[in-house]
Formats: structure tokens, sequence, C-alpha cells
């Protein structure tokens, strides 16, 4: 079985148009992935550590 991670990074980021990074952002592949892959989460860091980019 093969996997992709993607890390979404940014999506905190202000506001761009008054849009947030997410709604501005052309996504045609990740929408592929989405509609057509299994989707799910996952724990990359222990419980307690605050992760950061």
């Amino acid at each position: 079985m093969k996997s992709l991670l993607i890390v979404c990074d940014g999506m905190g980021d202000r506001l761009t148009d008054g849009k947030t990074p997410l709604e501005a952002a052309k996504t045609p592949n990740m929408d592929k992935f989405a509609k057509n892959g299994i989707t799910g989460i996952m724990d990359t860091v222990r419980a307690g550590i605050r992760p950061g980019s």
C-alpha cells in the first residue's frame, strides 16, 4: 500500500482579500486525492508537545 502525507502549513496565516489561506488556495490535486483516496488523522508528535513550523 502506498501512502502520501500532505502537511498543510500556513493555514493560520492572516486573511488575504477577506479569505483564509485555505479559501484562497487553488487545490485541484488535493481535492482529487480527497475525493478518490482514504483520509484520516495522524498524531505526528507526542501528547503535550506543541508542534511548530
